[in-house]
């Protein structure tokens, strides 16, 4: 994503970031609003990862347009948390035995008012880009301990 197309996401959709990552921003006071920005926005990177501890700051600049682009994750965003705004690909590399896991997991993406949902909502000529992507990357020929289907 290059920084026009950044900056018209943001335009386009600047009250849905606004309610999905500041829902108290109606309550603070003007002149607190430079710090409260500048702590959700410091230390963008392109990719980002979460392990052990959840860090709200990633996944609120995950939520927006931009930086980061990937979030490579565990359970540690599982449930409870929408990942959905300017998203629409879900990469599993860790696949669990339980399918409402695997749904759990593809769930903080695939929501309505989602990126994938806005494209389609009223859309004419859609294609298969245009739907939310969910990928099972598996490795040829791995022959571990594994009980579950061939192929997983």
């Amino acid at each position: 994503m290059n920084s026009w197309r950044e900056l018209e996401a943001i335009g386009q959709n600047f009250d849905l970031i606004l309610n999905v990552n500041f829902p108290d921003l109606q309550s603070r006071p003007l002149q607190d609003l430079p710090g409260y920005y500048r702590a959700a926005m410091q230390r963008q990177t392109p990719v980002g990862g979460m392990w052990g501890t959840f860090n709200q700051q990633m996944v609120s600049q995950f939520r927006m347009p931009g930086y980061p682009y990937v979030l490579i994750t565990t359970d540690v965003v599982q449930e409870g948390e929408d990942l959905h705004t300017f998203c629409s690909r879900v990469v599993h590399y860790g696949i669990t035995w339980t399918p409402s896991s695997m749904e759990q997991r593809t769930g903080r993406v695939d929501r309505i008012g989602s990126q994938a949902h806005r494209r389609l909502d009223g859309a004419h000529g859609v294609t298969e880009d245009d739907f939310l992507q969910v990928f099972f990357p598996y490795l040829s020929g791995y022959r571990g301990n594994c009980a579950g289907p061939r192929g997983l």
